[in-house]
């Protein structure tokens, strides 16, 4: 029999699941030292058509299933401050520095002073290490997620509020804003409330997701918007590729949680910490292999993929046994080891049933 605390477990086995696959998608389209004009361009296309919308999927599904706007609203904006804001400053000052010195050998090069310093904290996408636009976006995309929550409760409601974040998307009011990245925001809040309303139904979406058919469907489906947009690039195919790219993970996802693999084992509870530091590592690998040794791509891609995706998690796992105080600076939430989303969520879940 299935109690209802291993329900609960599978599902955010599944969440847990869903990072990892995000994080490897992230890692994977940084780790191509694309030149401009190189023809491998596409293959950031292909994967950042996915991977973020995806991860704001989650935070907006988790803030949702986790009951995150039942709580105190200060606290809860005070917590993902520390969470999301004090790594942006801290590791963007640390990677300005060195990437300011580079000079030409940066991808793109910053000059050493306070005006450029001030620019890419306050101007997202210009930051030094332009991963980073997602921390202050999804912070400010956070703040509207008790509005969103309170829409979740009529059907006519949902429905208004899915068409008015589908036309924030599409219609880009704010395309030109790139201050705190506000454009991002307007964009991203339809994958956040996508979230929010695939765990407000998350029995229904469950069945949806559990079915090979789903899997196979919006696997097609994103082959075939992907061949579109080859001919006719336009917002909605974008929109639509990504929506795809987010049932596809979510069913692998369900598949993945039902038949028990661990796979992603060894990079579960670290998601957040890759995604902070795999900069770093990638960009001394790129810098190294590609343009000082021109080492050639089949060489370097590896190199970077590695590189981005195991010494985070080899410093995290450090810092949480020997320096938990330092913790707050990679964005780990407990000062002990970081637990496996599904057993940091299911003690307050079994409260609230």
């Amino acid at each position: 029999m299935i109690t209802p605390a291993t329900t609960m477990q599978n599902r955010l086995e599944e969440i847990a699941a869903l990072r990892c696959i995000g994080i490897i998608l992230v890692v994977l389209g940084h780790s191509f030292p694309v030149d401009p004009g190189s023809g491998s361009v596409w293959i950031y296309r292909y994967i950042g058509s996915i991977d973020m919308p995806l991860f704001m999927c989650i935070s907006g599904y988790l803030f949702r299933f986790t009951g995150g706007a039942n709580r105190d609203f200060p606290h809860f904006v005070r917590k993902k401050a520390v969470l999301l804001l004090i790594p942006y400053f801290v590791l963007s000052t640390i990677a300005f520095v060195p990437k300011a010195l580079l000079g030409e050998l940066a991808l793109r090069p910053v000059a050493m002073n306070a005006e450029a310093y001030a620019h890419s904290m306050l101007f997202p996408l210009d930051n030094a290490v332009i991963y980073f636009w997602y921390l202050p976006t999804l912070f400010l995309i956070s703040l509207c997620g008790p509005l969103l929550i309170r829409t979740l409760a009529s059907r006519l409601a949902i429905a208004a509020m899915t068409a008015a974040l589908v036309w924030l998307d599409l219609a880009h009011p704010l395309g030109g804003v790139k201050l705190l990245d506000l454009a991002g925001v307007a964009s991203y809040l339809i994958f956040f409330w996508i979230g929010c309303v695939l765990a407000a139904y998350r029995e229904t979406c469950d069945s949806l997701f559990k079915r090979r058919l789903t899997l196979a469907v919006s696997f097609v489906a994103i082959l075939l918007l992907h061949l579109i947009r080859s001919y006719w690039h336009a917002a909605a195919v974008d929109l639509l590729l990504s929506l795809c790219g987010i049932a596809l993970a979510f069913a692998f996802g369900k598949l993945y949680a039902s038949k028990g693999y661990k796979l992603f084992a060894y990079l579960d509870g670290f998601t957040f910490q890759i995604y902070l530091l795999s900069w770093y590592f990638q960009s001394f690998v790129e810098v190294a292999l590609h343009r000082v040794l021109h080492a050639p791509v089949p060489v370097v891609m590896p190199a970077m993929f590695v590189a981005g995706l195991l010494p985070p998690v080899w410093i995290a796992r450090w810092v949480a046994k020997h320096k938990p105080a330092l913790g707050v600076l990679i964005g780990m939430k407990t000062k002990a080891r970081a637990k496996p989303v599904y057993e940091r969520a299911i003690p307050l879940l079994l409260k609230k049933e």
